[in-house]
């Protein structure tokens, strides 16, 4: 909402006494605009030629959806520069990571010593030859080589149902006393995947194991 200081309202009447004067107030700057009251109620407001053309040349830009596009792609080229001009800080290189988004937790390990106690199907929160960097806006990013494990069990008689959902060296083909074919799939997969990962939170307790000192190791 647009508001008035007192110098800035007159009457009609006063206008009609000292228009040379208030239009000098207005032309030099005095006061940005003048609200004129007609009939007990605000009715016009007098502009100099600079700040009407300014208004309506705004007014203008705003209503043109491509000049609107124009200055959006505009904006979306300067913040990209701004991110190329802050690249990542790099935090940890040639280590193993383990993430943990559920506890919010990064553990870092030595290259190559192993993170025990994780099951087949999380050996996708562990990457190995990585690096942990995080950018201008807080975000972390991980680099290195995913290991990916799937299982794989099914059975049925379209064979190529089948290898639309699993590796073929898995699918094994039998037959029914010589009346029908079926197949088996039965086995697992890994694959190693060389993986950019955002993470999907900005703070995290990172936990960095500098070196192993000792190792037993005892059989029941």
């Amino acid at each position: 909402m647009i508001t008035y200081t007192q110098e800035e309202i007159i009457s009609s009447q006063e206008l009609a006494l000292s228009l040379d004067i208030y239009m000098d107030k207005v032309i030099t700057g005095d006061v940005e605009k003048i609200a004129i009251v007609h009939n007990d109620a605000m009715s016009l407001v007098m502009l100099s030629i600079t700040e009407y053309e300014r208004m309506t040349n705004t007014l203008a830009f705003l209503q043109n959806d491509q000049a609107l596009s124009k200055l959006s792609q505009e904006q979306n080229f300067t913040a990209n520069e701004e991110k190329q001009q802050h690249p990542l800080k790099l935090l940890y290189s040639g280590v193993d990571i383990k993430m943990d988004e559920q506890e919010k937790c990064i553990i870092i390990n030595p290259a190559g010593e192993r993170f025990y106690n994780s099951e087949c199907d999380e050996l996708h929160t562990i990457f190995r030859d990585a690096s942990l960097s995080q950018d201008a806006d807080g975000n972390y990013q991980i680099q290195g080589v995913q290991t990916l494990y799937n299982e794989h069990n099914d059975s049925g008689m379209n064979y190529e149902n089948l290898l639309c959902q699993h590796p073929q060296q898995l699918i094994k083909e039998h037959s029914f006393l010589g009346l029908f074919t079926y197949y088996n799939v039965n086995g697992s997969m890994k694959r190693d995947v060389k993986t950019l990962y955002v993470c999907e939170h900005k703070n995290y307790q990172i936990s960095q194991r500098l070196e192993f000192l000792s190792e037993t190791v005892e059989g029941v």
